[in-house]
């Protein structure tokens, strides 16, 4: 180690200079290079995140159309859904009618007192759109002789 030592000092002493020169010259360099990889970084990150704001408002846009176009074809179905129940609801009535007057007219006779409290209400039929317009007049004419004597509107 002691043999090692002497040698090894002079060359940490003869290379100082040098390498305190060496630092001094590259500094700057290193300096000015550490800038432009900074700034180019920063170039880079500014693209990028331009970039992605731009796929992000692309993928609400899409998502927003999708949505849109979504709730617009879960409107007509439930449309077409009430007006299916609807229609239904009517085919039931006129075949309970047609097919058994007796209980049909026992209905209206035990509804008596009902019905016109229930028809006084009539907005309510209007509260389900067309399908309760179309109930309402599929009703109505139905049995007017029933319509007349009980569900005086």
């Amino acid at each position: 180690m002691l043999s090692w030592g002497h040698p090894l000092a002079q060359l940490m002493l003869s290379c100082g200079p040098a390498l305190a020169q060496l630092m001094l010259s590259c500094g700057p360099a290193l300096a000015s290079a550490d800038v432009q990889l900074w700034t180019s970084l920063g170039s880079a990150d500014a693209q990028l995140w331009t970039s992605l704001g731009s796929a992000d408002a692309q993928l609400w846009t899409s998502l927003g159309s999708a949505d849109a176009q979504l709730w617009t074809s879960l409107g007509s179905a439930d449309a077409q859904l009430w007006n299916t129940l609807g229609s239904g609801y009517i085919n039931v009535l006129n075949s309970l009618k047609n097919t058994d007057t007796q209980l049909w007219n026992s209905l209206g006779s035990a509804n008596a007192q009902l019905v016109p409290h229930w028809l006084s209400q009539c907005s309510a039929f209007e509260n389900f759109g067309p399908a309760g317009v179309n109930l309402w007049n599929s009703i109505v004419p139905a049995d007017p002789k029933l319509c007349t004597s009980l569900f005086t509107r």
